[in-house]
């Protein structure tokens, strides 16, 4: 065979092993979201964005039409005057969040899986798409322990994923060489906020802080789901989790 002839061999054999590894990543991608498809489809409907700062906002608001406008400042978080200040008694103390790990939905921790062709390129990862968010000025920190899936993948990883204002979420775990099986299911966590946030008003001579429980700050509409729960506000943010383990 002629160097000629050996080197457009050569050049279709990389051809051929492109467009087969082009296809792969492009099935790897359609999988994904068939598998969704077959969850709650939060990726198609987009999600319900709940801002707790807004409703915290909007309470203070109403408090200051109703007292004659003297509200001059407010706050949400410990940095606020109010928790600061030595010349007036605080009560309580200020929101706290305690968040949940991240779990599936039993009944939607099914056998369905999509099983890919070998890859030296397989990319161990999680996706999440989040039907029902949480917006606030705290950090809403949960844990993924992956795979989340019960599977023959042996590696064991605990992940720390920001939930705050997020509908999407993706985090790779490593690239090995392997077979790629996808899972998905539906997920929750479970936000508890504990505390008060606190107001300035100036109607007395020095002026005074007052603070307000988070409890406050319910929700009537059954879509958002925003409860009291005792002296505490409980929100459950869900969606969908999909996540790749090479094999």
């Amino acid at each position: 065979m002629s160097a000629r002839v050996e080197a457009k061999a050569c050049k279709g054999q990389r051809l051929n092993f492109t467009l087969q590894l082009e296809a792969s990543v492009i099935m790897h991608h359609i999988s994904t979201v068939l598998l969704l498809q077959l969850l709650s489809g939060a990726i198609q409907t987009g999600a319900i964005m709940v801002n707790l700062t807004a409703r915290a906002e909007k309470y203070v608001q109403k408090i200051n039409f109703t007292s004659g406008g003297y509200i001059d400042t407010w706050g949400m978080t410990d940095k606020y005057d109010y928790w600061t200040q030595t010349r007036q008694p605080k009560r309580g103390h200020p929101i706290k969040l305690n968040v949940s790990a991240l779990l599936c939905v039993p009944e939607t921790k099914g056998e369905d899986v999509q099983k890919m062709n070998f890859r030296y390129d397989c990319e161990t990862e999680f996706s999440l798409y989040i039907d029902k968010g949480l917006q606030s000025v705290f950090n809403i920190n949960t844990t993924v322990s992956f795979p989340l899936i019960e599977n023959s993948y042996s590696k064991r990883n605990v992940v720390t994923v920001n939930l705050n204002n997020k509908e999407q979420v993706h985090k790779n775990i490593q690239k090995e060489k392997g077979r790629s099986e996808i899972r998905g299911c539906d997920f929750i966590v479970t936000v508890t906020m504990d505390g008060s946030f606190a107001y300035h008003s100036r109607r007395r001579r020095r002026g005074n802080y007052y603070n307000v429980s988070v409890k406050h700050l319910k929700d009537r509409d059954d879509k958002v789901k925003l409860l009291k729960s005792g002296e505490k506000l409980q929100y459950n943010i869900t969606g969908s989790y999909v996540e790749t383990i090479c094999l």
